[in-house]
């Protein structure tokens, strides 16, 4: 059970890109940040959070946030290893999202070229809708 004072926590991936002169990225980092936040008032059925300014102390101009005990996923997490497992399970999801979206791009891709290939093959100036 939460108490009124205790500390929370989240994790998140951020990254920090240098510009090159031509408005590009010459160097790009990625570091794991660690969020605190405080608890200021505790319910039946889960907690308010503020941001922490480091030393445990609410931050005065943050927006509280309600985080349901019993939810499947939190914003905040009781724990360091249960945020760190958190981010890691966001990250993940992150992953299937985007690796399904390439295999769809990859697929267009691909019927592009074929599409294209049939185009200059047949080189009278007319492209084949398939449907």
């Amino acid at each position: 059970m939460a108490n009124k004072g205790d500390t929370w926590f989240r994790y998140e991936d951020r990254r920090y890109s240098i510009p090159d002169d031509y408005g590009g990225h010459a160097y790009t980092r990625v570091e794991i940040a660690k969020s605190t936040f405080v608890v200021s008032k505790v319910t039946p059925k889960g907690v308010w959070l503020q941001s922490s300014n480091g030393m445990g102390l609410p931050w005065p101009y943050s927006t509280a946030r309600f985080v349901k005990m019993d939810a499947r996923k939190r914003y905040a997490h009781p724990t360091e290893k249960e945020a760190l497992e958190s981010l890691l399970a966001r990250k993940h999801a992150q992953q299937r999202i985007l690796a399904s979206q390439l295999a769809k791009v990859d697929q267009a891709v691909l019927l592009t070229q074929q599409m294209l290939g049939r185009h200059t093959a047949a080189n009278d100036g007319s492209l084949a809708i398939l449907g």
